[in-house]
């Protein structure tokens, strides 16, 4: 038996990591799955004298197929998130992008704006001045 996979201090430390960064509990979960292996479940289970070897072998199948399900689940889920993260950054990009643009507009209206006020302040002082 592979005792660092079962280590309780291993165990708790990917559970706090996945409290921690939930982000990351995927590729946590699926990191200690891929690690437990037939062997190490075998020698769990034989230190029970109650089970017979046919209910080991039958418990490490059903283990087997339970864990295969998981890791694929796990890997989809991890594909899925990958996405969607990538979909929102983009979209992210894109809203950005659109607000600099607004602000840039807005920036020379601003311009614009201060440009004929200070053309029209200066026709006013003209005529006040009787200049015109």
């Amino acid at each position: 038996m592979n005792p660092r996979e079962l280590a309780y201090r291993n165990l708790k430390s990917d559970f706090m990591d996945m409290l921690d960064n939930p982000t990351d509990a995927p590729e946590i979960a699926l990191s200690r799955m891929k690690k437990m292996d037939e062997r190490s479940l075998r020698a769990l289970l034989t230190n029970n004298d109650r089970l017979s070897n046919e209910d080991i072998d039958e418990y490490i199948a059903k283990y087997n197929e339970a864990r295969e399900e998981l890791i694929t689940k796990l890997e989809s889920m991890k594909d899925e998130i990958d996405s969607r993260v990538t979909q929102m950054k983009d979209m992210a990009l894109r809203e950005t992008e659109a607000v600099r643009a607004t602000a840039a507009s807005a920036a020379w209206w601003l311009f614009a704006s201060a440009l004929v006020s200070l053309a029209s302040a200066t026709v006013a002082g003209a005529i006040a001045t009787n200049l015109i």
